[in-house]
């Protein structure tokens, strides 16, 4: 029967077309019945009638037939005008039926900002909901109404409330103060929450109002969408696409912002990367990003040139800051259509030195003193600190950067914990051998371990070998550099070191051999561990793994020159560049950066033997805000541990002993502690600065700040014409898309007007030409004249 359900989408009132149609039986039947009232009499002069009937008898059937079909006619042409016909269902109005439930998926997310000519694509949808309810108020008692918005679909701001005066005015005012988002959001999630609100009513005409900017990007998950609208044309929901732009614009957005903040410090320039997407059709020939540190705009720019369609050009700059402590930078570019991703930030801290730990476990060897002054060179803040191996088990490594663990032995259980919880942390690790190395003991406590963080690899990335090997070298022949770099995606500059001349005279004399069950393949082994650097017979030398948050790097060679000459003249320079390089990509991230995206939520635990349990919170543009943290319960649960998840994904943390905030990375699971309260924040979604105020029981006042920025996600302004969404949805799907600017389907004027006229002026012909030909088909006697 779906032929039938087609046929009546034609018409306003389809519940008149089934009885129309078996209506347009009653001249037929009246015709046959007709029939059979006369009684068949022969009589003398009957033969003669007969053969008149014969001669005209083509010519009375025919003239019959189409009296007939005039009538039928006629019947179809009243049912036509009353359930009023409409030959494209798309213009259709959706106000009409007995009790009709709108529902309107109003899109809120961060593209909806663009601007579109004096209004925006947000303030156009926003009219197009108070032209809605101000036609369904010109139906009272009929027409009702659920208004949900894309950022919070399961909070509707007006839900299954009858459209009347009362209703049009109070959501006017809602609707005034309404702002759109900057945020990213998910339009499957905004279906699956309108269609499980559908669902439940079942005494009502039903029909879902999406109104959007119906980005291509919106529409990539195809199966997910055309699942979701066929399942609402399943609860014979009509769905109503409006479309609210127009047009595409070109977009450009700032989608980087970083720097080599791991090893940033006071008075040391700091390398800032600034990346510019063109989201546009057209190429960028020029462009100048302003750059402000700590609110101040500096008279340095980034210069960027030739940003084709759909590319990321990157251009860096030097800034230095001479203060140590928390510091600023902002930058921003010409506005466009979108505004909101013309500017970006960036939050972080600066000590006055980096402290970095070498172990040592010969006590005051070579290879320290190499690695020492290899740190210490060029134009940087390191400050490295020399201990034996015991240091491990009496001091925090919380401020250490890096730790270098230099031909180093058997460890105690606490030393190996403390360096577990360092690296998991966030902190980095480096290895280097020597003769002390016992291979036994790497194997079976460093490289397996089955205690607190599972069963995986450990500290030591590999099994090694029994004992050292030599590496052997043509006597008559120049085989080239002993060891050569992969391109391994974060030591990817240590390829451009090796094409160095420093490279080529690279001696490695010694080296630990990995166990012969252990594959060299990365792919095939597929562990985790990366080999960054091969030695002239292709046996592995450097390799680098995770470790929770933090970064281990094993070199499988010593630092003196008993095992190599890499850190001597003039082999030494590319040493050094290594190390600092390496420095840059596992420095540990503790108290860096806090970078988030609009809309997370800022959570905080607040030791409470230390702290005022009042927490203000700092928002771009806007007032203090002062919460009062409180104890941990169902709800606030999920939004720690959440804080907790984002940690683990952030670029850089921070912490303090005491007080905790979102930024934290421990890797153990947070335990409910009677003096440790919790607080919440979630208005985050305008881009900028943040900061939060905690008060000591000693009234000093201890300042956190986070820098919100936009997702990349909302900068891509590509439309889905109406031909996109409708391959998406498959030809089966039944939906009504309006184009920009068409109001037609919630204005007063129906879309059956014009063929209304027409059908009448049809009926009054028809009536005419059906009353004519039945007076000429039926029988007039003439008058007989008065005999005088």
């Amino acid at each position: 029967m779906g032929w039938l359900t087609s046929l009546t989408s034609f018409f306003v009132n389809p519940a008149m077309v089934l009885p129309g149609v078996a209506l347009a039986s009653a001249p037929v039947i009246i015709h046959l019945i007709n029939r059979m009232r006369y009684r068949k009499i022969r009589f003398a002069a009957m033969e003669f009638l007969f053969a008149s009937q014969k001669r005209n008898r083509r010519r009375l059937l025919l003239e019959q037939l189409l009296l007939l079909l005039m009538r039928i006619l006629l019947v179809l042409l009243i049912m036509f005008l009353l359930a009023r016909l409409v030959l494209d269902p798309e213009k259709m109005s959706l106000f009409r039926g007995a009790k009709t439930h709108h529902v309107v998926l109003l899109d809120d997310s961060g593209s909806m900002r663009e601007q579109i000519g004096e209004t925006s694509a947000f303030l156009a949808s926003v009219e197009i909901v108070q032209k809605l309810v101000s036609e369904g108020r010109q139906r009272p008692d009929s027409q009702k109404l659920t208004l949900i918005l894309l950022s919070n679909p399961t909070a509707p701001l007006v839900n299954q409330e009858n459209i009347n005066d009362e209703l049009e005015t109070r959501l006017e005012t809602r609707l005034e103060n309404l702002v759109c988002t900057h945020q990213h959001f998910d339009l499957t999630n905004g279906l699956q929450v309108a269609a499980d609100l559908l669902a439940n009513d079942t005494e009502s005409i039903k029909h879902l109002h999406v109104i959007s900017d119906f980005r291509r990007r919106d529409w990539s998950d195809e199966d997910a969408i055309s699942k979701r609208v066929a399942a609402l044309g399943a609860d014979d929901v009509t769905v109503n696409l409006v479309k609210v732009v127009p047009k595409q614009n070109n977009n450009i957005a700032i989608t980087t912002l970083d720097g080599s903040l791991r090893v940033a410090a006071a008075s040391v320039p700091i390398t800032f990367r600034v990346g510019v997407t063109n989201y546009g059709e057209t190429t960028i020939a020029k462009l100048s990003v302003s750059v402000f540190a700590d609110g101040t705009q500096i008279s340095k720019s980034v210069e960027l040139s030739e940003i084709e369609p759909g590319q990321e050009e990157i251009g860096e700059l030097e800034v230095s800051f001479n203060t140590p402590g928390r510091h600023s930078i902002k930058v921003s570019t010409d506005v466009d259509t979108l505004s909101q991703d013309n500017e970006r930030y960036l939050v972080f801290d600066l000590p006055s030195e980096l402290p970095v730990l070498v172990v040592d476990g010969a006590g005051g060897s070579d290879a320290s003193r190499n690695l020492v002054d290899a740190l210490e060179a060029g134009d940087c803040a390191y400050k490295p600190e020399t201990q034996d191996p015991t240091f491990l088990r009496k001091f925090p490594l919380d401020k250490f950067r890096t730790v270098y663990m230099l031909n180093v032995g058997i460890l105690q259980p606490d030393a190996v914990d403390r360096l577990q919880e360092y690296v998991a942390g966030g902190g980095g690790l480096v290895w280097f051998m020597g003769d002390r190395i016992e291979d036994n003991y790497y194997v079976a406590e460093l490289y397996k371990i089955q205690q607190r963080f599972g069963d995986r690899i450990g500290l030591f990335p590999a099994p090694l070998g029994e004992t050292a090997v030599e590496l052997s070298r043509p006597e008559f022949t120049n085989p080239g550099a002993d060891l050569a770099f992969e391109p391994i995606s974060i030591f990817a500059k240590f390829k451009e070191y090796f094409r160095s001349s420093y490279f080529n005279v690279i001696r490695i004399k010694k080296y630990y051999p990995l166990r012969a069950d252990w594959s060299e393949d990365d792919k095939v082994r597929k562990d985790g561990v990366q080999t960054i650097a091969r030695l002239r017979n292709n046996k592995p030398l450097c390799l680098v793994h995770e470790f929770g948050e933090g970064t281990i790097v094993t070199f499988l060679t010593g630092a003196d020159d008993e095992w190599n000459n890499w850190t001597g003249d003039p082999a030494g320079l590319s040493f050094l560049a290594t190390i600092h390089d390496m420095q840059k990509q596992i420095s540990s991230r503790v108290g860096v950066s806090r970078q988030r995206m609009v809309g997370e939520p800022i959570h905080a635990e607040i030791d409470l033997t230390k702290y005022s349990k009042t927490v203000e919170i700092v928002a771009p543009g806007a007032p203090p805000v002062a919460l009062e943290a409180g104890p941990k319960d169902a709800d606030s649960t999920d939004l720690v541990d959440a804080g907790s998840m984002d940690a683990k994904t952030s670029d850089d943390t921070s912490k303090t002993d005491s007080a905790k905030t979102d930024s934290d990375s421990d890797s153990a699971p947070k335990t409910a502690k009677s003096n440790v309260y919790f607080a919440n924040y979630a208005d985050t979604d305008f881009p900028g600065v943040y900061s939060i105020k905690l008060t000591t029981l000693d009234r000093e006042t201890e300042e956190t700040t986070f820098a919100f920025n936009v997702p990349p996600e909302e900068s891509e302004l590509k439309l889905a014409d109406t031909d996109d969404i409708r391959k998406v949805l498959g030809d089966e799907a039944t939906v009504q898309i309006q184009e920009p600017g068409n109001f037609s389907w919630l204005e007063g004027k129906e879309a059956d007007q014009e063929i209304r006229h027409f059908l009448l002026a049809c009926l009054m012909f028809f009536l005419l030409a059906e009353q004519l030909l039945a007076y000429k088909l039926s029988y007039h006697p003439k008058s007989s004249g008065t005999d005088t």
